[in-house]
Parts: structure tokens; C-alpha cells; sequence
């Protein structure tokens, strides 16, 4: 259809066309199409979707489902080709994680999390890579049906969406009430999507319509009768054609009026008026397309003769009668129907029993001929009491289903844990079942009743005793139950049937519960019997879990070197093994802070990247801890817009609880930079967990920031005091400079001597930021500048730009104590030089009011700070993504070149167009054509 041939939606029309030329020249445009069953939507699709075509644009479109609205990326797949029986190659990677069905088998919620994260991120660098190549139009039609996870994906497409030659139009029914897509529609919106409301058609455009079908004018009765249609483009239609079709129209001098029979008899719902639209089909037809109208997200042809046990040569002519009729549609040999409305009335013409009837024995086609799980599931909970044929079947595809989609698994094992007389083995292998699809949709605490309810009633010497104690142990764990965990663990390793893989794996989840509560000696002891009872039994991946808990363990005790070779060790147990959801580890996470205690900052950002790459590829769920990792090495060496940037690109996408620290990072930043205020509310209410400590830390620079240096001190001395968790007073030594300055401040000097002393064995260490602590510490202790001044070179040896800095304020500040105002000039001037690098107004504004009295004012030699727009005021990182960009490389092309997420790369885009005062790739491609030559 064209959109010219619309009636009644001429300024939808105009604004989906220059919303299409905007797309196509680099300008990303969101719309949404909000409307009632009927409204035009899909025409729109339709005629847009031509015009697209036309425009050489890629066309990518599907529409939602009722019976997928709980499998896992259904329209999103749909959309992106990844069903079609040739999907294109960049689609494959999609499919690969879509159907790994071993990689969640007994995987926990926060795995299930991480998948879904994965799949997200490699559907979006499948759309910007089609981007790159020229213009997309991403159509999805009623969204209102779409599963949380396309949901999911369009979120996130509608943040990037901006910056790429992309038109996404979403097409769903407003007021459902449903709180995901009212949630998508308001984030869009507040991204910039155009909403258009597709309300009732006017008086006028109803009688062109109806003029249209009948070609003539419609009369004043017979418009009296279409007023009953609401305006509906859909119901006016159908109802038209519904009256003509039953001679209820009469023709005189070109008027149709309504006659007397259709004034006085009018159908009485919409569904006999579509009926009535397709007695052109003979009763046997019309019987196949309503076994077929309980195929919701369509059928093979292949599919339906199975249903009705016909062969498909006698089918093929009704089928191609439907298609030609447009009653069905044909695409890439799926058939669905043209429009819901169609499905709907052969559905509710049918008697009440009939349709579940329907899906049980589309069920049983399906899964004869070897469907999907998947889609044999859909069926079932369509369907009525399920039968031995089918119980038979969910045992053999439980598992599959589960890691697939575990919504639909734990319903459908609920059901079949109810048949009566069901077998006991097999009963047990389904509580088993549905208590992991419980864990990976997040419902820890029905999982852990499930559990219990279980246990007593299984066989105590059986197998399944064992696990059901481990999917125990995952339940407590999952709702931060770490102690009640350990004790689950302690009763598993008790049990008399548990072999020794079995206890490899207790004892190295033992040893990761002991890890959060800061028991370091209990884990060392779970760690070792893990690595030994792996050792024994080949079980490689135990063992590497013993050695990685170990190398943590030897981290936060300050052994670092030892740290380092025990990660080495679980780095090489794992090479060429995948993650395993259940037990899962991140040796390269731990190898990498080891090299940053080592101050080999290049080294430890490789390992942070192998360790992101490795995780990207192969699952598991620490890959926020990765980018938290790599957040706290730009934290040290200075590179904050980066830090600042990997912090916005992952942004509500958290795995263990990692988003506290990444607030607290950002915090500490923005504090350096002169708004203490701009994460106080989240400071204030997060949940810390595992990183109280740099949450304390940003708190007390917050408190100090605005001018309660007494409480700052305070806090941030008690948590080194104490230890924070795992983390001993080594351990915690970057918070040491803040400790001593703020030390001096309060003159506690014999807090500051019980500092330094604790630090004492950084004096002989070969790590230069470590004793560049110490010795910063001393010079504050002892007013000595020249310990201060050697504190200064180690960090500057190290290339911890925020510490120098601060080391080289105190020199200044002592020197100009002493008199020598000429040498404290020139540590203030390195000072603020450092400060000026790092952006850190709130730091060059407290140097200058501690050495004002000393006549040191600004003006002293040091880098201007950056300016907020234009070309000079792009980081280095955003730069050198300007230049790819203008290369005509795409989000995930860039990032693969940078060694950053294509998350990461999105943001710095973002913030380049915002610098800049563009709105387009196409611009920033401009602008650095407009850049001078280096040899200019």
C-alpha cells in the first residue's frame, strides 16, 4: 500500500517521510505509532516500508506475538533475521547465543542477566554494522505483545539511535496498561521520539474511505451506520465491505445509501462482519483457517497438514486462495494472517473447548516433527491437561527449555508436576528442572521453597539429593544470603552420594561465599581443598576456581606477586574452557588487579580487555566487574573522561552488584571536579556491598567538599582503621594520601604516625606508587618537604597524576612554611599543572586558599583547562574515535580497533556530537575534513 492511498492521515504521512530523508542523511529518527486495533498502523508500516525500499534503505521488520511474549528475544529476532531459514551471516553470532543451550544449564539469575546483556550487545553491533553500510529502517509492529527482552534491546537501540543513519518506528496499542512498554515509550520519548497518536478518523475522511470501497458517495443513513465504527479506519472498512457484500447497499445517481435491512438488522459485532467478509471461502476452507488461527506467531505449511492430517498437496489450493486474497500473508514460507482482527474472529467463532484442544494437538505435531522447545512449549500452556505423550516430551526437552525460556519452563513444569500418578523419578527430575528456571528468572526465594519442598520429597541416597542442595545453595546466595549459603554448602559436602567433582565445586563456591564475607583464612582452606579435590578428580575448572579465590585472597593481603602467579595458574587451567554459569570465576579479572598493584598499568589494562573479550565470547557474569576494573585504573593514571565514559556506556547494566562501585567512582570525579553534590542522593541510599569502601571514600571528600573536614577525616580514618570487608589496612592504601591530607588538616599527627607505621613495609617494595604512599605519608607526618618531593617522583615513576599533584601541594605548602617561596612556586606550579590535566577545579581551588597567605596566587605556568565545546574540547580517547568515525567505521568496528566496549565507544560519540554541536556521523566526518593537515 502507498502511504499516498491513506485517507485521513495526511500529517502522519508528511512527518514519516521526513522523518525517512532524515534517517537516510545521518540523522537518527525515532517515531512511535500509538493506536487501537485498526487505527492504520501497520498500513503506515506498510507504506513506509515501500518508500524505504525505494530509498534504498535496509528494511528490518516483524511484529510481536501474544503466544512469544515470554521467549527471550522472539521480535527482536524476528526483526533482525536471525529465524529466516538463510539468516544473513551477521545474524549467526546472534543465533549461536540464542541457542547455547548447555551454556545456562543450572546457571543462576544473574547469569541468565549477563546473557541477556550478550545478546543485546551483539544484536546492536549487528544494526551498526548495517548501518555503516548505509541506511536502516527498523520497523516492529505491535510491541504491545513483545517479550522484556526485545524490550530490552530497544531500549538500548533508542539510545544510540541518534547518532546512526537508523528510522525506528515502533507500532503498539496504546493504554495496555503494561508497565515495561509504558516505561520504553517514556525513555524514548525523553531521547527524542516523535509520538503520533492515531485517533479516530474525521467525519470527512470516514466518508472518503467508505466513498473508496464502494465507489460512490455514502449517504447520510449509511454514514449514520458507519458512526458506529468509532472512526476506526479498520472497522469502517470491514463494515462497508461487510454491507455491500450483503446487498444491504443500494446505488442511485451516484449516492450509496444504506438499506432498511442494514438500518434495521446492523451486525452486532465486529467479528460477524469479518466472517461475513469471507463467505467467499467454501466451509472447508473456512474449517483449516481456523485450526490454523491458533498458530499465533504463524505456520509452515508443513505444520498445519500435520495438525489436521492432511496431506499438503490437498492444502496448497485453499492456501494459495488465502494468500490471494490477502486473508494470509506469505513470508519466506512462514504464513501468518494479514491482520489480527482475521485470526481473532476464526479463534472466538470457534466453541469454547475447541481452541486448547487445537493447541495440544499442534503441540504434539510440533514436537514430533522436532520443533523448537520453545514452540512446542507455547502450545501446551495454550493448551489443556497435558498427556503421557507430552509429559514424555517435556522430559526429554526440560532442559533445553529451561535455558531457553524459563518463563515459559517453570509454568509448563508446574503444570505437568501436577498430572496425577506422575512417576516419582521422573517428578524429582522436574522439581529439579523448575527450580533452575526459577533461579534464572530471579525468583531466588520461590526457587529456595521449591527447594525445600523438594528435598522432602526425594529419596535421600539419590543423585538428585546433590543437586538440589547446590541449586540450594544458588537460591540463599541470590538474595545475599551468604552465611546461610555456606551452610547449604557444609550439608552438601556431608552427603553421602556426592562424588568428587561434586565437592571440587562445593569447595570452590565455598570459598566465593567466603570471599564476600571477608573470611580470608576460612577461604584459603576452602580454596586449597578445592584445588586438591579438582586435582583428584581431573576437574580442571575446580581447580582453576581454587587457585583464582587463592590469588584473591593473597590480593587483599597485600601479596601481591603471590597473587599474581596463582592467577596465572587459574588463567591457565581455564585456557579453552568455557564458563560455566554455576560456577563461575574471572581469573583475568583477578590477574589484572595484581598488575595494578604492580603499577603495570599497560599490562593490567590488557588483562582487563582479554578478560572482557573472553567474557563477551564465552559468557559468564563478571563483565561489570571488567569495566569496573578498568574504571578504577583510569581513576589512578588520570584518564577520567574515559573513566567517565565506560561509567555512562554501562549504565543500568549490572551484574553482582557492581553498579555501587561504579557510583562511587563517578562520584569521586565529579568531586575532584567541582560538584560534590551530583551523586549525593545515590551515595546516600545504594546498597554498597562489596565496595563500602569507595563509597566511604567518596562520602568523606563529599563531606569535605563542603567544609566538614572533622566528619571527612573521621570516616574516611575509621574504615582504614578497621579494614573495610576482605580489605586490610594494606590493602585500603589508596584512600592513605586522602587520610594524611585531611590528617594535617585536623592536625591529628598521631593518626597519620599510626598510618605510615602500617606502611612501613612499602619501604623496601620495588612498587613505586606503594612507596610513593609511604613516603607521602611521612612528609606529612614530619613536615619534611623533601620526603613529599620523592613522593612526588614515585608517582609521577608510577603515572598517578591525581597523587602527584597532591604530593607536590604539600611540598609547596611546606616550602612556603620554610620561607622558600621561590621552590614553592614551582611545586605549585607542578601542582596545579596536575590538577589543571585531570580537570579537578575543587582540588586547584583548595591549593590556591592553602597557599594565598603565602602570596602564591594563579597565574603560575600550568595547563589551561580544557574548554567545554569545540574540536579542543575532545578527550584523546574521543579524538582518535572522531578520525575512525570519519573513516566511515561503525560503533563495534571502532571499539574492536580501541580495545573499549561498543557501549563505551556509543558514549564517546555521544559526547563528541554534543562538543561539537552536531547531530550526525556524517557531520563529525565533516568537521574532521575541516581539521588542518599536520603539515599545515
Amino acid at each position: 500500500m502507498s502511504l499516498d492511498a491513506l485517507i485521513g492521515r495526511d500529517l502522519e504521512v508528511e512527518l514519516l517521510r521526513k522523518a525517512a530523508v532524515d534517517a537516510a542523511s545521518g540523522k537518527g529518527q525515532m517515531i512511535l505509532l500509538d493506536g487501537e486495533p485498526g487505527a492504520g498502523k501497520t498500513s503506515l508500516l506498510d507504506g513506509l516500508a515501500v518508500e524505504c525500499a525505494d530509498g534504498q534503505h535496509r528494511i528490518l521488520r516483524a511484529a510481536a506475538e501474544r503466544l512469544e511474549q515470554r521467549l527471550p528475544f522472539g521480535v527482536a529476532s524476528a526483526c533482525l533475521g536471525v529465524r529466516d531459514l538463510a539468516p544473513a551471516p551477521a545474524a549467526g553470532r546472534i543465533s549461536e547465543l540464542l541457542r547455547r543451550d548447555g551454556a545456562l544449564r543450572g546457571a543462576v539469575a544473574s547469569a541468565m542477566s549477563h546473557w541477556e546483556f550478550l545478546v543485546v550487545e551483539e544484536m546492536l553491533s549487528v544494526l551498526e554494522e548495517w548501518c555503516a553500510e548505509g541506511p536502516v529502517a527498523v520497523f516492529l509492529d505491535d510491541l504491545h505483545w513483545a517479550d522484556p527482552s526485545s524490550l530490552l534491546m530497544v531500549h538500548r537501540l533508542g539510545r544510540v539511535a541518534a547518532q546512526l543513519p537508523l528510522l525506528l518506528v515502533l507500532a503498539y496499542r496504546g493504554g495496555a496498561g503494561l508497565a515495561d512498554l509504558t516505561s520504553l515509550a517514556d525513555s524514548l520519548s525523553v531521547g527524542g521520539a516523535r509520538v503520533l497518536r492515531l485517533g479516530p478518523l474525521s467525519e470527512a475522511a470516514v466518508a472518503r474511505l467508505a466513498g473508496d470501497v464502494l465507489a460512490a458517495r455514502p449517504g447520510p443513513a449509511l454514514l449514520k451506520l458507519l458512526a458506529a465504527a468509532g472512526g476506526n479506519p479498520l472497522y469502517v472498512g470491514e463494515l462497508t465491505e461487510a454491507l455491500r457484500g450483503a446487498g444491504r447497499v443500494r446505488y442511485a445517481a451516484g449516492v450509496a445509501e444504506a438499506t432498511k435491512e442494514a438500518r434495521a438488522t446492523m451486525p452486532s459485532s465486529l467479528r460477524d462482519t469479518v466472517l461475513r467478509r469471507l463467505d467467499f471461502l467454501n466451509p472447508a476452507a473456512r474449517d483449516l483457517l481456523a485450526v490454523a488461527a491458533v498458530f499465533d506467531a504463524g505456520f509452515t505449511t508443513r505444520e498445519l497438514s500435520l495438525v489436521v492430517e492432511q496431506p499438503v498437496v490437498e492444502l496448497l489450493p485453499v492456501l494459495r486462495q488465502a494468500v490471494g486474497t490477502g486473508v494470509l500473508t506469505d513470508s519466506a514460507g512462514v504464513l501468518t494472517f494479514r491482520h489480527d482482527v482475521i485470526r481473532q474472529a476464526f479463534v472466538g467463532d470457534l466453541p469454547a473447548t475447541v481452541p486448547e484442544a487445537l493447541h495440544l494437538r499442534a503441540a504434539q505435531a510440533l514436537a514430533d516433527v522436532g520443533a523448537p522447545a520453545e514452540r512446542v512449549a507455547q502450545h501446551l500452556l495454550a493448551g489443556g491437561d497435558l498427556d503421557g505423550s507430552m509429559i514424555d516430551w517435556i522430559r526429554g526437552a526440560a532442559p533445553t527449555l529451561v535455558s531457553r525460556a524459563p518463563h515459559e519452563a517453570e509454568v509448563l513444569l508446574d503444570r505437568a508436576l501436577r498430572v496425577p500418578d506422575l512417576d516419582g523419578r521422573l517428578a524429582t527430575a522436574f522439581r529439579v528442572e523448575r527450580v533452575r528456571a526459577l533461579l534464572l528468572t530471579g525468583r531466588a526465594a520461590e526457587a529456595q521453597a521449591a527447594v525445600r519442598a523438594a528435598v522432602a520429597v526425594t529419596a535421600p541416597d539419590s543423585p538428585e539429593q546433590v543437586e538440589l542442595r547446590w541449586l540450594a545453595i544458588h537460591a540463599q546466595f541470590n538474595q545475599g544470603r551468604l552465611q546461610e549459603a555456606l551452610a547449604e554448602t557444609e550439608a552438601a559436602l556431608t552427603l553421602a552420594q556426592r562424588s568428587e567433582v561434586d565437592a571440587a565445586r562445593l569447595y570452590g563456591f565455598a570459598a566465593q561465599c567466603l570471599f564476600f564475607l571477608g573470611d580470608i583464612p576460612a577461604l584459603e582452606q576452602a580454596a586449597e581443598r578445592a584445588i586438591a579435590a579438582g586435582q583428584r578428580s581431573g576437574d580442571q575448572y575446580a581447580a582453576a576456581h581454587g587457585f583464582d579465590m587463592l590469588a584473591n585472597a593473597r590480593l587483599f593481603e597485600a601479596r601481591t606477586e603471590e597473587g599474581l602467579e596463582l592467577a596465572d595458574r587459574a588463567v591457565a587451567l581455564m585456557e579453552g574452557q568455557e564458563v560455566r554459569a554455576d560456577l563461575t570465576m574471572a581469573p583475568h579479572l583477578t590477574r589484572a588487579h595484581c598488575l595494578m598493584e604492580l603499577d603495570a598499568i599497560a599490562a593490567s589494562d590488557d588483562a582487563f580487555d582479554a578478560g572482557m573479550r573472553l567474557s563477551e565470547r564465552l559468557g559468564g557474569i563478571y563483565y561489570h566487574w571488567y569495566v569496573n576494573g578498568k574504571v578504577t585504573l583510569r581513576l589512578l593514571d588520570g584518564r577520567w573522561d574515559d573513566a567517565l565514559a565506560e561509567i555512562e556506556a554501562n549504565q543500568g547494566a549490572d551484574s553482582l552488584g557492581v553498579a555501587p562501585g561504579l557510583i562511587s567512582s563517578a562520584a569521586l570525579i565529579t568531586i575532584h571536579r567541582g560538584a560534590p553534590d551530583r551523586y549525593r542522593a545515590e551515595l546516600e541510599s545504594i546498597d554498597p556491598g562489596f565496595f563500602d569502601y569507595r563509597r566511604r571514600w567518596a562520602r568523606a571528600l563529599m563531606w569535605e567538599a563542603q567544609g566538614r573536614v572533622e566528619p571527612a577525616y573521621r570516616l574516611l580514618y575509621e574504615s582504614w582503621e578497621r579494614g573495610v570487608g576482605p580489605l586490610t589496612q594494606q590493602a585500603l592504601h589508596r584512600i592513605c594520601p586522602d587520610v594524611a591530607r585531611l590528617g594535617a588538616i585536623v592536625d591529628d599527627r598521631a593518626g597519620i604516625r599510626r598510618v605510615t607505621a602500617a606502611l612501613a613495609p612499602f619501604r623496601s617494595t620495588r612498587i613505586a606508587s606503594k612507596r610513593g604512599t609511604l613516603l607521602f605519608c611521612e612528609g606529612v607526618a614530619e613536615a619534611d618537604a623533601g620526603k613529599a618531593r620523592q613522593a612526588a617522583e614515585a608517582y609521577g615513576a608510577a603515572g598517578f597524576t591525581l597523587y602527584q599533584a597532591y604530593a607536590n601541594e604539600i611540598v609547596a605548602l611546606l616550602l612556603a612554611r620554610q620561607g622558600d617561596l621561590t621552590g614553592a612556586r614551582l611545586a605549585a606550579d607542578e601542582a596545579l599543572s596536575g590538577y589543571a590535566t585531570l580537570d579537578a577545579s575543587w582540588d586547584t581551588a583548595r591549593a590556591l586558599a592553602a597557599l594565598r597567605p603565602f602570596g602564591i596566587r594563579h597565574g603560575v605556568r600550568g595547563q589551561r583547562r580544557r574548554p567545554r565545546t569545540g574540536w579542543a574540547a575532545l578527550t584523546g580517547t574521543e579524538r582518535r574515535v572522531a578520525m575512525l568515525v570519519a573513516e566511515g567505521l561503525s560503533n563495534p568496528a571502532i571499539a574492536t580497533r580501541l580495545f573499549l566496549s561498543r557501549r563505551t565507544v556509543q558514549t564517546h560519540v555521544s559526547e563528541i556530537l554534543t562538543k561539537l554541536g552536531i547531530t550526525s556521523r556524517v557531520e563529525i566526518a565533516v568537521a574532521v575534513s575541516r581539521l588542518p593537515s599536520p603539515t599545515d
